[in-house]
């Protein structure tokens, strides 16, 4: 903004995107910030969100769904291969509790 009027400043548009949270699903905040010379002159910084489309917004939020898949499809790879160790590990116990069990009736018979 340096070089600009502070009327020119004041006509300055930022655009910002980004998501402010993924677990405020199907909510979209936008916020407006109206744009004042003297915060420029104070050397604050002004930001403004435009409107967006409807369509602009629904393609981002795609975007973000579609991250969000692909991360829970990983999770649920993780968790399925953690699953199928814990049950051979569980199978192997019970099988070794089985063997010990069958082990000490056959000293208990005479």
């Amino acid at each position: 903004l340096a070089g600009l009027s502070a009327s020119e400043a004041a006509k300055v548009v930022v655009h910002d995107i980004s998501s402010d949270g993924e677990e405020q699903a199907g909510r979209v905040r936008r916020r407006r910030i109206d744009t004042d010379a003297s915060a420029l002159e104070n050397g604050e910084e002004v930001v403004e969100e435009p409107e967006y489309s409807a369509e602009q917004l629904l393609m981002q939020r795609m975007e973000e769904l579609e991250d969000l898949t692909e991360t829970l499809r990983q999770r649920l790879e993780s968790m399925h291969k953690a699953e199928g160790s814990l049950k051979a590990e569980n199978k192997e116990k019970s099988d070794l509790l089985a063997y010990l069990m069958e082990k000490a009736d056959a000293r208990r018979a005479p």
